[in-house]
Parts: structure tokens; C-alpha cells; sequence
């Protein structure tokens, strides 16, 4: 699966994901609080509740979900400006992707996550 980002702060762009059979992709921008908690589970970083009525519920968020990617803001070097990457998920500790997730200070400005449901929790 190819998935792109349209963040405007974000360069277009495209990387190569690997889904389970069977499974979609999906990708979702929200505004902070996300309104889920995430857990780590055989490797795969889970969506493990959703917070109902919170922005990823709106967005149609469902606990199982696996995140494949997220928008990151690494650490400003010397000029001071960051440029906002699409972190994957695959192979990344729990630790590095809430680091990853808690990079996206920016107040006005949404996260965004891509996220992988499989055929038995649609």
C-alpha cells in the first residue's frame, strides 16, 4: 500500500506500507487531544480505546486499529524551523512512536496517522 500525506507544513509524501491480507488503509488528521490511547501488542503499536465522542471517534478511529504511520516534528537544529516527516511505525520501539507523537507541538496544527483495520473489526 502507498500512502501519502496532504499536510501542508508536510512535502508530499509517498511511502511504501505493508498491510496484512485482507486489511485497508486508511489515513485520518486530528486535532489535539487525539482522544485514544495506544498500546503495543506482537510487535504492532494498536489502537486500544477511543475516546467516545473525542476527534478520533469523529474521524472513525476504531479500537484493534493498527498505526502504520505518524506525523512527526523532529528536534530544530540550529536554524530553528522543523520540518513536519511521516514517521512508519514498522520496526519502531512504543517508546520512539509516542516520542513521534508528543513531537507535534504546534497548537493549530493536526496530527496525522495512518492507521490499519483488518475485515473482522470493520
Amino acid at each position: 500500500m502507498l500512502a501519502t500525506s496532504s499536510c501542508p507544513s508536510l512535502r508530499r509524501t509517498a511511502v511504501q506500507l505493508q498491510l496484512a491480507p485482507g486489511a485497508e488503509a486508511y489515513q485520518v488528521s486530528l486535532k489535539k487531544p487525539l482522544g485514544l490511547t495506544l498500546t503495543e501488542k506482537s510487535g504492532s503499536i494498536l489502537v486500544d480505546e477511543v475516546v467516545p465522542g473525542g476527534h478520533a471517534a469523529q474521524a472513525g478511529v476504531q479500537a484493534g486499529d493498527v498505526l502504520l504511520a505518524t506525523t512527526a516534528r523532529p528536534q530544530a537544529g540550529s536554524g530553528g524551523t522543523t520540518q513536519v516527516v511521516l514517521l512508519t511505525t514498522a520496526g519502531q520501539s512504543f517508546k520512539t512512536v509516542s516520542a513521534a507523537l508528543r513531537s507535534n507541538t504546534c497548537a493549530q496544527c493536526n496530527i496525522h496517522l495512518v492507521l490499519q483495520r483488518s475485515p473482522a473489526a470493520s
